[in-house]
């Protein structure tokens, strides 16, 4: 992007390293600079350098806000107010009516200038593959096409040989029918093989890595997760590198971090219960000092964005075949939900309720008897009443009316109210 002279009076602006609210820098570029910029063009600039990398911002309201206003930010997004105003009063309130001092709600919050790129591309390609090894704890050509890495697997394809050549990583035939180019850290192909063992052997699930009594998940919050092993509870065959061949169906539940990587400050934030990220339990116990306890490993259902990097379908993992009668198959689109059991897909929710997908073990019998369908709906209206999905009213399951569906018996078993259009359910 090239910079105009007001692209680079707001960079000056914020070089000092501390953020500013939108009015702020407003005042500053109108009295150095630019005295006849408008708000329109300043948040025009604000979402530019934002696009181009350069700033940050402290909240994710302007960005829902844009989203939410179908537009794009600056001008088209903020419409000049009337000339003559409504109503028989209007001229009197108006007059009456001060500037807003907070600026356009796209632009809300405190921006911020972000390091500056690293020049080399070997740092950054070393940076990547890094990330991409503890995001997904198994690396294959699927996750990186989900990622939309740039030159897509053979670019890190490279970095991660160079990685196992030194030591840093394994190659090896780790998730059974995901092929032979599969990178993994040690740890996590150990932890693989541990649960696929434990499975093998009847065995209860190996649990977190020991530790102070704190949650080691972070809070999902619908719109991206940084965790880097994943857990799995499916056994399999050897494969021919001696790694256990996992089930496809079960290479990302419930990611379990190690104690020193990066937690979200949403883990340490009061926050309204929310039993379905924490395995049906409540999320602080008395004296917790801020954080979720771990879950009952009993219970293994998690409620996921569809494009969260935690699950696997769509990206490492195709989507199974919907379910007979389904009218839509399932995606990785904006607003859709995915509720994993033990790592295996059990709902999907399109975006805004209406529709869901349910995938039951009992192919024959009846789906109410099948355990995974009943935890998973109990993890999602868990959800609901959080105030995470906000109002959910579920019309359709499997393409017949939720009310007559044998799986709506589920959900209203769940807390699910019947109501005219389906099955509802308010935060």
């Amino acid at each position: 992007m090239e910079l105009t002279a007001l692209h680079q009076s707001v960079l000056d602006i914020l070089s000092g390293g501390y953020g500013l609210f939108f009015r702020q820098i407003a005042d500053q570029v109108r009295a150095t600079t630019h005295p006849d910029a408008t708000d329109p063009q300043l948040a025009d600039v604000l979402w530019d350098l934002a696009w181009s990398g350069r700033l940050t911002n402290d909240t994710l309201a302007p960005m829902r806000s844009l989203l939410g206003s179908g537009r794009t930010a600056g001008s088209t997004a903020h419409r000049a107010k009337r000339a003559v105003p409504r109503g028989r009063y209007g001229s009197l309130t108006a007059a009456a009516r001060p500037a807003s001092r907070s600026g356009p709600p796209t632009v809300a919050g405190r921006w911020s200038l972000l390091p500056a790129h690293e020049p080399d591309p070997t740092v950054r390609a070393h940076a990547l593959a890094r990330t991409l090894l503890d995001r997904h704890g198994v690396v294959t050509r699927g996750a990186v096409s989900a990622e939309g890495v740039e030159g897509g697997f053979s670019a890190t394809y490279r970095v991660l040989s160079a990685f196992e050549e030194s030591g840093q990583a394994r190659r090896g035939y780790v998730v059974e029918g995901l092929g032979a180019a599969q990178f993994a850290m040690d740890g996590a192909v150990d932890r693989l093989r541990a649960v696929a063992n434990a499975r093998d052997r009847g065995e209860d699930l190996p649990g977190p890595p020991p530790g102070p009594d704190l949650d080691p998940f972070p809070a999902h919050d619908f719109a991206g997760l940084d965790d880097s092993l994943p857990s799995n509870d499916h056994p399999g065959d050897p494969g021919p590198d001696g790694f256990p061949g996992l089930g496809p169906a079960y290479v990302t539940p419930a990611p379990q971090p190690s104690r020193d990587e990066y937690v979200s400050p949403r883990d340490y934030t009061p926050q309204d219960p929310s039993p379905w990220q924490n395995g049906g339990r409540a999320p602080y116990a008395p004296g917790s000092p801020g954080r979720r306890n771990r879950p009952d490993p009993a219970s293994r259902a998690v409620v996921l964005a569809a494009a969260d990097p935690a699950n696997a379908y769509g990206a490492a993992l195709a989507w199974p075949e919907p379910p007979t009668g389904a009218g839509h198959k399932p995606g990785r689109k904006a607003g859709s939900l995915v509720v994993l059991v033990d790592g295996e897909l059990t709902l999907y929710m399109e975006r805004g309720g209406k529709t869901l997908l349910a995938w039951t073990t009992a192919a024959d019998g009846d789906p109410t008897d099948d355990p995974r369908l009943r935890t998973a709906a109990e993890a999602l209206a868990a959800a609901a009443r959080a105030g995470s999905l906000g109002t959910v009213t579920v019309e359709r399951v499997n393409g017949a009316q939720a009310l007559t569906s044998p799986i709506g018996t589920l959900l209203e078993g769940a807390g699910f109210i019947a109501t005219p259009r389906g099955l509802r359910l308010r935060a």
